[in-house]
């Protein structure tokens, strides 16, 4: 019974093959523009725009920049994701590239001890 063989992806020829397939498919998002939920919780968004914005109204308002205890405000509160798009909205468009291609290349299949030991069989072999 002939086993079968997995590809070896721990080349580094493959590992940023991988990587630049990444940003390249990324690539076109970079002209274009924000979605309808993004303006209201980016661009309008005072404690995402406003630097001068203490870090105490990530903890005030709501998702969308509204006081919290508002009657206006949907309640939805999210002050990790606001302060994410605050401290990421200088390099937007390098985060936007950077982000699939780093993580298109961390993921590399487990292998299992039997595997390593054919592996290493196979190299001991070769010589």
């Amino acid at each position: 019974m002939q086993q079968q063989r997995t590809p070896n992806c721990r080349s580094s020829t493959t590992f940023y093959v991988v990587g630049l397939l990444a940003v390249v498919v990324y690539v076109n998002t970079l002209v274009g523009d924000f979605t309808f939920d993004d303006n209201f919780a980016v661009i309008t968004n005072g404690d995402v725009t406003n630097n001068e914005n203490p870090l105490s109204g990530f903890f005030k308002h709501d998702f969308w920049g509204q006081d919290i205890a508002s009657s206006q405000s949907h309640k939805s509160y999210r002050p990790i994701t606001i302060l994410a798009f605050r401290l990421t909205r200088q390099a937007w468009d390098a985060v936007q590239l950077l982000v699939p291609g780093i993580n298109s290349m961390l993921p590399r299949p487990p292998q299992l001890p039997q595997q390593q030991q054919q592996q290493q069989k196979e190299q001991q072999d070769a010589f």
